[in-house]
């Protein structure tokens, strides 16, 4: 049996992940340039859904996403979408990491 069963609309975007074995059902929200802006989960019992994450984005590229904020580290390029390396802040106070 498959793990997921997966539902693309008419422009080829993912816009709904049936996780079978789960029986849970997700829901992908696309901004009108294509890029993915949330994700809900939809309860059929209760007819009510919880928004599990927000991407924002910016030239590009993923500059938060669920409560994750990324930054570039090479300077005066961050805002330009030049990074050739991103940091993301826990949110928490504690130090970021990198992501490639």
């Amino acid at each position: 049996m498959a793990q997921a069963e997966y539902t693309h609309n008419a422009l080829g975007q993912k816009v709904v992940r049936h996780l079978t074995q789960e029986n849970r059902v997700i829901y992908a929200a696309h901004y009108v340039d294509g890029n993915r802006i949330a994700e809900y989960e939809w309860d059929a019992v209760a007819q009510t859904s919880t928004l599990l994450r927000e991407y924002i984005w910016m030239n590009g590229m993923v500059v938060a996403e669920g409560g994750a904020v990324y930054f570039c580290s090479n300077g005066p390029h961050r805002l330009a979408g030049l990074c050739d390396r991103h940091e993301r802040s826990d949110g928490l106070g504690g130090a970021p990491f990198c992501r490639r």
